[in-house]
């Protein structure tokens, strides 16, 4: 993530100097954006934003992301399945998302904006555990996989600060917050449920979430 971050100052630094003019004009503008979240597993989104003149804009974000985790675990009741005692595990997961974004209303002063805006965060993932017993006392030396999908939503505040970097293009930073509606847990069966608090939820990131984000726009005259 920190060289995520080094690169995208690094990229703004070297932006050639330009009258600000993406933001002074007031016509409805499409704007196509990267950017960076403070989600580990997920940290880089795209987003488009129908920025209107004053009332009632829209935009959509949406990304991908992955994670790899290991340790071990302790089963403290025997099983002929899952087993009993110490078992060393992996996880990986794949994650995507999407987010609808609505913004009622757009506040611009001398070539910046803001605004406040409500979101409805849908993500997926797809989610690989592999646990591997030793010494168990019923089968001895053995191991595990399991396979599961999630589907995940939350409602979410953001809010967003635009500054003009020259024609057609902005610089963005803002942050989240939200709270989870749909919120299974992968492998909660097999962890106890002792997994829900290191568990990230792609587009979400945990139960109640807060993130940041900065990003670079590009813009696009509605025609």
């Amino acid at each position: 993530m920190k060289k995520y971050i080094f690169l995208f100052c690094l990229f703004c630094n070297l932006m050639p100097s330009a009258k600000p003019q993406s933001l002074l004009d007031t016509t409805s503008k499409n704007y196509y954006g990267i950017h960076l979240i403070s989600n580990w597993n997920a940290p880089v989104y795209l987003s488009f934003t129908l920025l209107k003149p004053k009332w009632h804009s829209y935009g959509v974000k949406a990304g991908i992301g992955s994670s790899y985790q290991f340790g071990d675990f302790y089963n403290s009741y025997p099983s002929t399945y899952y087993g009993f005692g110490y078992s060393d595990y992996s996880q990986t997961a794949r994650y995507a998302f999407v987010t609808p974004v609505y913004i009622p209303a757009v506040f611009r002063e001398d070539g910046k904006l803001y605004y406040f805006s409500i979101g409805a965060p849908f993500g997926y993932s797809k989610d690989h555990l592999n646990r591997a017993f030793a010494n168990d006392p019923l089968l001895g030396n053995f191991s595990r996989s399991y396979d599961e999908k999630h589907f995940y939503s939350a409602i979410e505040l953001g809010f967003s600060y635009w500054i003009d970097l020259g024609k057609n293009l902005c610089f963005s930073v803002g942050a989240n917050t939200g709270v989870r509606l749909l919120k299974p847990t992968p492998f909660e069966e097999q962890f106890m449920g002792a997994n829900k608090r290191d568990t990230y939820y792609p587009g979400t990131s945990k139960g109640l979430y807060f993130s940041i984000h900065m990003g670079l726009l590009f813009s696009k005259f509605k025609k």
